[in-house]
């Protein structure tokens, strides 16, 4: 739901580029709840570095700018 974030938001914001990928947008939740920060951080930790290693999907500048 994209109107979430771009409905009065900040015009500056360039929202057409949420518009153009939102359908494609897939999230990676990390459940949280019942973790010490630590294991927080070291999960967070581990799927940034997946991210890096190209393991999983991110929203990349050269997709929203068209």
């Amino acid at each position: 739901m994209p109107e979430v974030i771009t409905t009065n938001g900040w015009d500056q914001m360039r929202w057409e580029r949420v518009e153009h990928i939102a359908p494609h947008w897939h999230v990676t939740i990390l459940e949280t709840t019942n973790k010490s920060r630590d294991e927080v951080a070291a999960e967070s930790l581990a799927w940034c570095r997946r991210a890096l290693a190209g393991e999983v999907e991110v929203i990349r500048v050269s997709d929203a700018v068209r």
